[in-house]
């Protein structure tokens, strides 16, 4: 699976080093063990960050995380900050994490793990979005996974006639609600993880699938945290 960080809190901070460390060593550790000379997150990495305007800055790279200088990492400062290793069988810039599509006039964006079933996908309501999806139908799975969830949000914010603007509180019902709607017909092969944000909201959702009697049922995690000077 992929490996993904999420550093957040209410001042502007860097990444600690030891913590970055810890993440490149989670990338790539025992890759000679395993004789993967490619090694085992090398497809690509992102990152992402809140700016002092409340935007999000993005950045891509299609080489492994451990080839570039952790400094520059280390030089952003933000209220949040997110990064992704890709691990995949083929170098593809355009799949390189964050996934993130203007929607209604908000930039939503995704880091994830895990693999979908490709027969779970379904068309979606929203005419623009199955477009999309439809182009992407091939592509990769969390770029239709985030497609899924805008199209269950635009849903929902249609039935409760409110927009992002008009009200925040209600927004943030209706993206929780859109998410778990989108989760409970989408189906994972294992195990999946994301961090889905907006500039205003993160939200961290964990799915771990019932694989041992030890188990008793899937577990399936959705926090919120709010990206406001007073988390």
């Amino acid at each position: 699976m992929c490996r993904m960080m999420c550093y957040f809190g209410s001042q502007k901070i860097s990444i600690p080093e030891n913590y970055l460390r810890k993440f490149l060593k989670n990338c790539h550790f025992g890759n000679r063990k395993r004789q993967d000379w490619i090694g085992y997150h090398a497809m690509g990495w992102g990152i992402s960050w809140l700016d002092e305007r409340g935007n999000f800055r993005t950045k891509r790279y299609p080489n492994p995380i451990w080839h570039y200088n952790l400094k520059t990492i280390k030089k952003i400062e933000s209220r949040f900050i997110a990064i992704h290793a890709r691990f995949a069988f083929e170098r593809d810039i355009h799949n390189v994490h964050p996934i993130c599509i203007k929607y209604q006039g908000i930039n939503f964006c995704m880091f994830h793990n895990g693999i979908f079933k490709d027969d779970s996908f379904y068309p979606l309501q929203d005419e623009t979005l199955e477009i999309m999806r439809k182009k992407d139908e091939d592509d990769m799975d969390t770029r239709k996974y985030l497609l899924s969830v805008l199209d269950e949000y635009q849903q929902i914010d249609s039935l409760n006639s409110q927009s992002i603007e008009n009200d925040e509180g209600n927004s943030e019902k209706n993206i929780i609600n859109a998410i778990r709607s989108a989760f409970s017909r989408l189906k994972l092969f294992n195990s999946g993880n994301s961090f889905f944000y907006t500039p205003k909201n993160l939200f961290i959702i964990s799915y771990h699938k019932k694989i041992s009697p030890l188990l008793e049922k899937h577990t399936y995690v959705l926090n919120m945290n709010k990206m406001t000077q007073g988390n």
